[in-house]
């Protein structure tokens, strides 16, 4: 059976995605971990390891609601501030020149 193009295409990111969050480098978080990372951040009391505690905590999740956009309980992570910015338009010109790959 012939696959529709909108199929093939769904099939083909789904691959892609999985292969981002394989890696250590990605900005994703597979479905466990963000399980685990939630479960955690509305009750401390989990059973978790210290590590993974510490690793929450450091990279300072939090869950959020967005009203604006009509959106609760959405896991957040602020990025890693890679050097002091210095004024605002360097932080626009910084943002503008992040590759995306």
């Amino acid at each position: 059976m012939e696959q529709s193009a909108g199929s093939v295409h769904v099939t083909n990111l789904d691959d892609f995605v999985a292969k981002l969050v394989s890696t250590g480098k990605s900005s994703f978080i597979s479905g466990d971990k963000f399980d685990a990372i939630s479960s955690f951040l509305r009750n401390e009391n989990t059973n978790v390891s210290p590590s993974f505690k510490h690793w929450v905590r450091k990279r300072k999740f939090e869950i959020k609601d967005l009203p604006a956009l009509g959106i609760k309980d959405v896991l957040v992570c602020p990025a890693k501030a890679k050097k002091e910015v210095r004024s605002v338009t360097t932080a626009i010109s910084n943002f503008n020149r992040k590759k995306i790959s």
